[in-house]
């Protein structure tokens, strides 16, 4: 299974998560990162692939809430490179094009 397989099998075995929880303060339905997490992480790992997240960029202002309250508000820009153990970095390695096995380091078997 080269990494585009173990995507798309991922992507067969995956369900869409649903917005499950509720902000009761502003009103609104929402999913959160640890809900897709918990769906997916099994899989990827199954897989043999992981993310490893990069932050590209970082902003942070300093706002008041509409009760007169302090709010730090935070923007991260966010690359996540999908990985398996035979890719490089961002740019994939051959192997990870065209691997028929998630590779086994035979050292820590």
């Amino acid at each position: 299974m080269n990494i585009y397989q173990a995507i798309n099998f991922i992507m067969q075995k995956g369900y869409a998560v649903g917005k499950d929880r509720k902000n009761e303060q502003q009103r609104f339905f929402y999913r959160g990162i640890d809900d897709v997490m918990n769906v997916f992480q099994p899989l990827m790992a199954e897989a043999g692939i992981f993310i490893v997240p990069e932050v590209l960029e970082a902003k942070r202002e300093d706002r008041q809430t509409a009760k007169g309250g302090n709010l730090i508000y935070s923007v991260l820009k966010i690359l996540g490179i999908v990985v398996d153990p035979t890719t490089e970095g961002v740019h994939d390695s051959e192997r990870a094009m065209t691997y028929e096995e998630p590779w086994v380091d035979e050292e820590t078997k």
